[in-house]
């Protein structure tokens, strides 16, 4: 017994030696203590097996180990012979040691045992669980964490159905006391708040709400039900819409503009979450639109596009098309249901396109990635919509491009995972193209508006931003002629001329004498000082991004205003 203990089952197989001492008639023999007392706390190779996950000799083990009036618990207090059976679905041995009178919802000694019933809902050991339970074991017991055997099913993510109705079966007909369907654990989470995050668990959250599972009940974070919806990936699969439909037809009213404990609805979560299905949802049912403030950037924390796995790593540029479309669709949404975007939430939409760098190339590919041989003859094959290939729309010249598709046609593309046929770097510059051309229409939109801002902080007057408008013209006119011998727009155009704008935008604020990081403000404009700094940062970048395509609208447009005198609405759309 000693080597198998040694060995833990990895890198030697123990079962001839466990097989031959079963063969010799050992049985293994309780030791006392000095009074006659049968020492319980010791670790058994049964304990080892349990740990190493070598279940496939606990059968044989439990043939030495047969004393089932007799339950050891491992030296740290966390495992006994009896839950090591529970885990591993060893019916006939749980069955020994309950007829021997074991009882089914002892905890180990330890600070991380775990009741038996939780290890095999756990490892799905099904006719255990009936066994548990007929034998008397606890529905409603809670672990350390809180987390009650219904919270551990609805926490499963393969066979949950199977097992949930298994549970809520044999707990109807052995009239156990009723489930406690809206237990909670230390966090507050009640067994639908799991049900809802993990997986898409239509059955289960059926049931649960069938038997009067609260939608409203907010956990200690104040998140409800509908906030872990909302805090989810997109509703790809209508779990928004399937939670009200459920709830009408219990006759339950969902909570639509219940705020979590930092003060935010189900309808910023989606917002944040960039989900625009479950924004269309939300919206359908009646949240309140009136009274919705535009999530600040701070909230703006969900890593969109995470760095650290190599699978997203794979997918990070068409990630990045499918969130910045998903972005802009969410904001058409918005205001086709009358939001007015102000400024500043379109800047907060900027931001995240520079955070995540949505429109970003590799810096070592030439620029002349689309006269590629390979990319021609891939990208003729991909659709970007009927009678339009992804070829045909980036032969097409910026302002024609942007005509073209809509955000849900950009969106639908990435989903595609069409780039995945295109070599990594071709991927890279292509997804990166398609998201300068589908951003450049919103980022336009709002580039006089931050540009005005510029000029008025800092008193320009209207010819020098005229000038930069002109300036900012000029050499997107120039990269225009000088690229008419190619059937292809080089990407990224606009951007370097705005980069040169900008730079020209710069050097007209050192000539005022100003520096970008000390603009000028007037003793009863103390306090909007700082405020003004950001904007007027935030208006370069946001200048810088649109390229101030569509130059000669923005000239003819500043001059107008410079003659009205009327500063723009927000909103107002170029």
């Amino acid at each position: 017994m000693e080597s198998v203990r040694q060995n833990d089952c990895n890198g030697f197989d123990p079962k001839p030696l466990i097989r031959f001492v079963m063969n010799t008639g050992y049985k293994d023999e309780p030791k006392v203590d000095q009074n006659g007392t049968i020492i319980l706390r010791r670790t058994t190779p049964i304990h080892i097996a349990y740990k190493s996950a070598c279940s496939e000799v606990l059968d044989d083990l439990f043939q030495i180990y047969d004393k089932f009036d007799v339950n050891y618990t491992d030296d740290d207090g966390n495992v006994t012979h009896f839950h090591a059976a529970c885990k591993y679905g060893l019916y006939d041995v749980v069955e020994k040691f309950l007829k021997l009178g074991q009882d089914p919802n002892c905890f180990a000694e330890g600070s991380n045992s775990w009741p038996p019933l939780f290890l095999a809902l756990i490892f799905d050991k099904k006719e255990v669980v009936k066994l548990l339970l007929k034998h008397g074991s606890d529905p409603n017991l809670a672990n350390g964490k809180g987390e009650t055997p219904l919270h551990i099913i609805c926490q499963r993510c393969e066979n949950v159905d199977d097992l949930a109705m298994m549970f809520f079966k044999v707990n109807k007909e052995l009239n156990h006391s009723p489930l406690q369907i809206d237990a909670r654990d230390n966090l507050g989470n009640t067994p639908l708040h799991l049900a809802l995050r993990t997986g898409n668990k239509y059955k289960l959250v059926e049931w649960l709400l069938e038997r009067g599972a609260d939608p409203n009940l907010a956990n200690a974070e104040g998140l409800t039900p509908l906030h872990i919806i909302c805090d989810g990936y997109d509703d790809v699969e209508g779990l928004a819409e399937f939670f009200f439909i459920m709830n009408k037809k219990i006759k339950r009213t969902v909570e639509i503009d219940a705020k979590d404990k930092s003060g935010r609805t189900p309808l910023q979560l989606a917002v944040l979450s960039l989900a625009p299905k479950t924004l269309d949802v939300l919206l359908k049912y009646g949240a309140d639109l009136s009274s919705f403030p535009f999530p600040s950037e701070s909230y703006f924390t969900k890593d969109l596009i995470p760095s650290s796995s190599p699978f997203f790593l794979l997918f990070s540029y068409i990630n990045r098309l499918s969130s910045g479309s998903r972005a802009l669709i969410m904001v058409d949404m918005l205001e086709n249901r009358g939001y007015e975007l102000e400024r500043g939430d379109a800047l907060k939409i900027m931001g995240l396109f520079t955070k995540y760098r949505f429109y970003y190339e590799p810096m070592n590919l030439d620029t002349s990635w689309y006269d590629d041989e390979e990319f021609a003859n891939e990208a003729k094959e991909m659709m970007m919509k009927p009678n339009l290939s992804l070829y045909d729309l980036v032969k097409l010249r910026p302002e024609e491009a942007e005509k073209k598709l809509t955000y849900s046609d950009y969106y639908d593309f990435a989903c595609s995972r069409e780039l995945m046929k295109l070599p990594e770097k071709l991927r890279q510059a292509c997804a990166a193209h398609l998201c300068e051309t589908m951003s450049r229409g919103f980022f336009r939109r709002w580039a006089l508006d931050s540009f005005s801002e510029l000029t008025r902080l800092n008193r320009l007057p209207i010819e020098c931003g005229i000038n930069f408008v002109r300036l900012v013209y000029t050499v997107e006119e120039e990269k225009r002629t000088k690229n008419e011998c190619h059937s292809i727009p080089r990407p990224r155009h606009g951007l370097h001329s705005a980069q040169v704008a900008v730079g020209a935008a710069r050097h007209f604020l050192r000539v005022r004498g100003h520096d970008e990081a000390h603009l000028p403000h007037k003793q009863g404009l103390a306090q909007r000082s700082e405020k003004g700094i950001r904007q007027v940062r935030q208006s370069l970048s946001a200048v810088e991004h649109a390229g101030l395509q569509g130059a000669e609208q923005v000239v003819s447009q500043s001059r107008r205003r410079a003659r009205s005198h009327v500063r723009p609405r927000h909103g107002h759309r170029t």
